[in-house]
């Protein structure tokens, strides 16, 4: 096989949300020439709740409290999920992207003392 040399990349991280800010304010804060008419709610199959950008480039995900019983001393976390297309016009791993999205899923993590 020959290798593909692009300057596209998926990204994902996480932000600890300290101040449990919702998805929605917390992207426009971060996106400042971002207007909130150009993003869109989603939920995905996992159950997973956020937000998507018009392009459907960038999702910011957030696992609903009441989907689990949550501790009081547990984090909560943004999730954020960016095709970045570098200098390409035409996406070539969107289909990948998507499949990336519709299959990510936040798994707990106990400690062991």
């Amino acid at each position: 096989a020959l290798p593909i040399y692009t300057s596209e990349y998926i990204q994902v991280s996480a932000f600890e949300n300290k101040e449990q800010t919702s998805v929605l304010d917390w992207y426009l804060a971060q996106s400042p020439d971002i207007s909130p008419s150009q993003i869109d709610a989603v939920t995905l199959k996992s159950g997973l709740k956020g937000i998507k950008t018009i392009d459907g480039l960038t999702y910011v995900l957030v696992k609903p409290l009441s989907a689990t019983i949550v501790p009081s001393n547990e984090k909560h976390y943004l999730y954020v999920i960016n095709y970045n297309p570098g200098t390409k016009i035409e996406l070539n791993f969107k289909t990948t992207f998507q499949m990336m999205i519709n299959s990510f899923v936040i798994q707990s993590i106990k400690k062991t003392q």
